[in-house]
């Protein structure tokens, strides 16, 4: 799951274009932590938007089957960590640097959604990855709960960057 949810999206970030405002920031001083308390607050809070994404997605599906349950909570959460990959380009909301301005990241957003429907929909991986057949209306579900996380996170960084 990691060398999908983390690997791709952080090729992609690596890929980013430079930034002119970057020179203009002062520089960290050499005692300081990269992990400082805002950035630390920002990845906890990130992590606990899409971890309530996932365990709500899990409770719903809890009330199916226990193996549905994991089913609906692995995709969403794989989805969701695709997705929030556009989260980590900048911080500042997407609609201000470009949805479309760095094209390996959705390049790298569809291989991974690619590779997620495979295991999800091809016979022969189900039980390699311990996964059970969905319905249409559950995919519908993993998709609208994995999207939910970079709604509020983009919506956090709009009120933010204002």
């Amino acid at each position: 799951m990691n060398l999908i949810t983390d690997s791709l999206p952080a090729i992609a970030i690596g890929m980013e274009a430079n930034s002119d405002n970057v020179l203009k920031e002062k520089p960290r001083k050499s005692g300081d932590s990269i992990l400082n308390k805002l950035t630390l607050m920002q990845v906890g809070f990130e992590g606990f938007v899409i971890a309530l994404s996932t365990m709500a997605i899990y409770m719903i599906g809890r009330q199916t089957s226990p193996s549905l349950a994991s089913t609906l909570a692995f995709a969403t959460i794989c989805l969701a960590r695709l997705l929030h990959g556009f989260n980590c380009r900048s911080n500042q909301p997407l609609h201000k640097i470009g949805f479309l301005s760095n094209k390996t990241s959705i390049i790298a957003f569809f291989v991974g959604f690619a590779l997620l429907h495979i295991v999800l929909f091809v016979p022969a991986l189900s039980g390699i990855f311990m996964v059970t057949a969905i319905s249409a209306k559950q995919l519908l579900m993993i998709y609208g709960f994995a999207l939910a996380p970079s709604i509020v996170v983009q919506i956090k960084k709009m009120i933010s960057s204002k």
